[in-house]
């Protein structure tokens, strides 16, 4: 006896295979929902906050960033200076010793590198020849690669000769800078109101040399982390902000020091960090006071015609940074050249170009190169 289907039952198959057919059209047919960005070429900018204090005409430590016997004392006490003029001078010494090792490593390593480049010269000379006999079949496949490898092994350490050389440069280059800092000099105009050095006969860093009353100069102390500070130079202008209950006044100012060590301090979360003392000097800032508060920006990077891309659109494989842009309603990966990259953006020198619509989220559950996506 054949069974009779009820309309409900009919109703229900229906609905059933609807919605497996709707549920076949968004898993196979369906575009991928995805959140996009049209690229636009324009200013990209990375910078780091820190907050600073004012000081303006009042007593302005200055502190030895070197260490080393006192060798003497240029000025007295209550003596007027301008910025510049030689407080104290401090054995270099120890500075110059260092130096002088470092020289004669040099010389040494350049002796070495001399016969590492007639070495490389003749593995290389070598290894042309036998290529050129396996070629020919006079030799076998073992005796090439042997030449290759004594080639390749005597570049290598050139190179490692030529590194060490460099290394060896950049610390006498910073060495240089510690023996002009043995000359301590006054950091603005105004009057010596203490001479600490007078009655030392050595300084450690961090010590206060000198103390000189400014005669109106107007500055902000900031304390930036170590990690920032090779990021900043004498000279960078500076944007300043100060809150107030009328609203945010804004000042202009350039870096003026940057002090060559830092300090151990404690962050509000209690966590030990580093921090290095940076002025910047203000232009105007009479409406100021001493001790207040202003929030310095420090621009470490600026392209006013760039190609930015968030930091969440780019990921990396195969020793390669990659994206996903849309072409033709699909994702397609792109392998881009990073110029700089940001804390949350990064500028792309290579591989993008304005118009681009890049795919700003790659963690989204079925992109692939390929898939047909909606932005």
């Amino acid at each position: 006896m054949k069974k009779k289907f009820s309309l409900k039952k009919i109703v229900i198959l229906i609905a059933i295979l609807a919605a497996a057919a709707a549920g076949a059209y968004f898993m196979f047919l369906a575009p991928l929902e995805v959140s996009g960005v049209k690229l636009e070429s324009g200013l990209f900018e990375d910078s780091f906050t820190e907050k600073g204090h004012y000081t303006g005409g009042g007593e302005i430590n200055c502190i030895s960033q070197v260490s080393g016997s006192v060798v003497s004392v240029e000025v007295s006490k209550n003596d007027t200076v301008k910025a510049g003029d030689v407080l104290v001078r401090v054995s270099t010494s120890k500075y110059e010793s260092e130096k002088r090792q470092h020289q004669a490593n040099i010389s040494s390593l350049r002796s070495a590198g001399s016969a590492g480049q007639k070495a490389a010269n003749n593995a290389k000379t070598e290894y042309e020849s036998n290529k050129k006999l396996y070629d020919e079949g006079f030799i076998s496949k073992s005796v090439l690669d042997e030449s290759q490898e004594n080639y390749t092994k005597a570049k290598s350490e050139l190179s490692g000769q030529q590194q060490q050389i460099a290394a060896e440069n950049a610390d006498i280059a910073y060495l240089d800078e510690l023996i002009e800092k043995c000359t301590i000099r006054a950091t603005c105009d105004g009057v010596v109101t203490d001479l600490p050095a007078a009655n030392m006969t050595a300084l450690e860093e961090g010590d206060i040399a000198a103390v000189i009353k400014g005669n109106s100069r107007s500055r902000v102390e900031v304390d930036v982390l170590t990690s920032e500070e090779p990021y900043l130079s004498v000279g960078d202008e500076v944007a300043l902000t100060m809150n107030l209950k009328a609203g945010t006044r804004e000042y202009k100012g350039k870096i003026s020091e940057i002090y060559g060590y830092s300090e151990k301090m404690v962050s509000a979360l209690g966590v030990d960090e580093y921090r290095v003392k940076v002025f910047v000097d203000l232009e105007g800032g009479e409406d100021l006071k001493n001790g207040y508060e202003l929030t310095a920006k420090f621009s470490i990077y600026k392209n006013p015609e760039a190609l930015a891309v968030p930091n969440s659109a780019i990921f990396h494989s195969n020793d390669k940074d990659l994206v996903f842009v849309v072409k033709g309603g699909k994702a397609a990966l792109q392998e881009i050249t990073i110029g700089h990259r940001g804390a949350t953006m990064s500028e792309v020198a290579k591989g993008l170009s304005q118009g681009d619509v890049v795919i700003t989220d790659t963690n989204v559950e079925g992109l692939e190169d390929g898939v047909r996506v909606a932005v």
